[in-house]
């Protein structure tokens, strides 16, 4: 009996990652298609990744009126770093331009926020959050991953 208990718990581990959030594929920073756009958040959003760790992403209005998604990294990082998005905010990032399941998607480098201050006199703040290195590597340490 002991042993059917065992192996019942056993297989309900097992079993538990499968019922988890759907885990989707990191897309690949590439060097050669870095490109940088500019635009207004109007969506932010998770995707789980290959780990089960969320990762931030969020839609741009770009001038031209087109939107844009892109993918800036794990959640957790850019709360450690204490960049705060918020559907509204006016930002510039630079990144890898890729595809995914046949839409464009910006997987970030660096994102500088833009932000008026709540303050009388409108002063403007300007925040900067690097997420790879200038060859693409990440940034965050492992346990992020």
């Amino acid at each position: 009996m002991i042993r059917y208990a065992w192996i019942g718990f056993v297989l309900l581990c097992l079993a538990t990652p499968l019922v988890a959030a759907p885990q989707e594929k990191e897309p690949t920073y590439k060097l050669g298609s870095e490109t940088t756009v500019s635009g207004t958040v109007t969506r932010l959003f998770t995707k789980t990744g290959q780990r089960g760790t969320p990762r931030q992403r969020a839609t741009l209005k770009q001038a031209d009126g087109s939107m844009i998604d892109i993918h800036i990294g794990p959640t957790s990082y850019i709360v450690d770093k204490k960049m705060v998005l918020k559907v509204g905010d006016r930002v510039t990032v630079t990144g890898s331009r890729v595809t995914e399941q046949g839409k464009p998607l910006v997987v970030v480098r660096r994102i500088t926020l833009f932000r008026q201050s709540a303050k009388r006199d409108g002063e403007a703040s300007t925040q900067i959050l690097d997420m790879r290195k200038a060859d693409g590597t990440r940034l965050w340490p492992d346990r992020y991953r």
